[in-house]
C-alpha cells in the first residue's frame, strides 16, 4: 500500500485526544510508507541494487526488518 493511498484526517487542535489521534494517524501513515519502501527494496533486481551500491544480502536484511524498526544500521 502506498503512503499516499491512506486518507488524511484533520482533527481539531483543542483536545488532548485529538492531538493523540493525529499523532497516531501520522505514525501509521509513516509506518505504511516504511513497509512499502522495504517491500520495493526486496523486489529490486540485481542491476538496480548495484546502481544503488547495495548488495542483495543488505537488501534482504533491510527488507526483513519490522516496519517499526527504524534504527539505522551502522
Amino acid at each position: 500500500m502506498r503512503n499516499d493511498a491512506l486518507p488524511t484526517y484533520h482533527f481539531p487542535d483543542h483536545s488532548f485526544l485529538a492531538r493523540w489521534l493525529r499523532h497516531l494517524w501520522t505514525k501509521v501513515r509513516h509506518w505504511s510508507a516504511v513497509s512499502a519502501q522495504r517491500r520495493e527494496l526486496r523486489e529490486l533486481d540485481e542491476r538496480a541494487l548495484k546502481d544503488m551500491g547495495i548488495s542483495r544480502s543488505d537488501a534482504i536484511r533491510e527488507s526483513s526488518r519490522h516496519f517499526w524498526d527504524e534504527t539505522h544500521a551502522a
